[in-house]
Formats: C-alpha cells, structure tokens, sequence
C-alpha cells in the first residue's frame, strides 16, 4: 500500500499511513513475453523474459485502522512505461487481492490500483510452519533448489529457500487446487474471472 494518499473524506489532508509492522513473502519467476503483454495497457511494454512477483503479506498496526490490520496477495510484473516526455522502469500491479473491504477503496477508488476483496487466511504460526509452508510450496509444484540460504539480493540477510516452479506439476495440480491462478497464469483473455476462489 503507498504511504502518501492525496487529501479525501475519509483520511482528510492526512497525507501518511502508519503501520506498526509487515510480512510479506514473494516468489518470483520468469514467463514469456507473450503470457503477460495482453494485460498491459497503452505505453507499458515488458521485457521479452518478464519477472513474474507473486507476493503475499500481512499488514499489522495501522493506527487508521484503529490499530487492525490486513492480508493482501498481490501478482505484479517488471514493466516500462515509456511515454512521450517520460520513460521508467518498474513493477506493474496485475491483481492485488485484499480481506478488508477500508484498504480496496482507498486503493482501488482513489488510487486506481486492481484490488477484489477476497478472504486470506492469516499465516501459519508454531512450531511446524516452515515445514507446512515447504509443503505449499510442493503441492504447488514448486521444486526445492537448494538448502535455505542467504541472498545478498535482499537487504534483509534473512534465509530463503531457493525454488523453482515445475509448469507441469502445476498445470497437473491448479486446476483443482489453485483454480483461480490456474485461469489467471492461462486465460488468453484480456479480461480474467477470477470466480470466488481464493
């Protein structure tokens, strides 16, 4: 979520958004040119090997909220806008899916970002939670690479599990277990039913 939002009924000129913390976890990958180049809109072109950001995160003590929070998983692409004047590199929001209704219209209304409300479940605490999570990932189809390891790639210096996504485990499996990516990562239509999976 941006932390600058311009002046509206709800925040009024407050003009910052304050949380007290957030998680989030992404998996990247690389997808042909032609999988992602329908869903861009004019003067966004991508590179002929995009970088494909599937993240999810939880959002926690937003004062604005009343102290609450949110979950939110999000696919993004790596894009350029080139413009007449302007010409940047960036991350372009395919979808942000969001379990509170205040964050979809602050973001979607006033912002213009693709956010749906849809139900995400908190992430898995205890004990057995990189074990439960190492198991997501495999009836996903994702393969294991490596050992837990550090990225110099990421500020953090935190462990990440390296993966790789194995397309045919995946086209097997997301038709009954993923539906809703399944038609998403598919669909050669411009405009997506995402129906009411999540």
């Amino acid at each position: 979520m941006p932390t600058l939002f311009l002046a509206n009924p709800i925040w009024g000129d407050q003009r910052t958004i304050h949380y007290r913390e957030n998680t989030s976890f992404t998996i990247t990958f690389v997808t042909e040119k032609a999988a992602v180049e329908p869903y861009m809109p004019p003067g966004i072109v991508v590179p002929d090997d995009p970088l494909v950001m599937v993240t999810y995160c939880t959002c926690r003590g937003i004062k604005e909220m009343g102290g609450t929070g949110y979950n939110l998983v999000s696919v993004s692409v790596a894009a350029r806008y080139e413009g007449e004047v302007d010409q940047f590199d960036g991350d372009l929001s395919l979808v942000i899916w969001e379990n509170k209704f205040p964050p979809v219209v602050m973001g979607r209304e006033f912002l213009g970002y693709p956010k749906l409300v849809v139900e995400i479940d908190d992430p898995w605490m205890g004990e057995d939670k990189a074990r439960r999570t190492h198991e997501l990932y495999l009836r996903m189809g994702f393969e294991v690479l490596a050992e837990p390891c550090e990225d110099p790639a990421f500020s953090w210096r935190l462990p990440v599990l390296p993966l790789a996504l194995d397309c045919r485990a995946a086209a097997a499996h997301w038709p009954t277990s993923r539906p809703s990516l399944y038609r998403f990562f598919t669909s050669p239509e411009p405009l997506i039913d995402h129906g009411g999976e999540t």
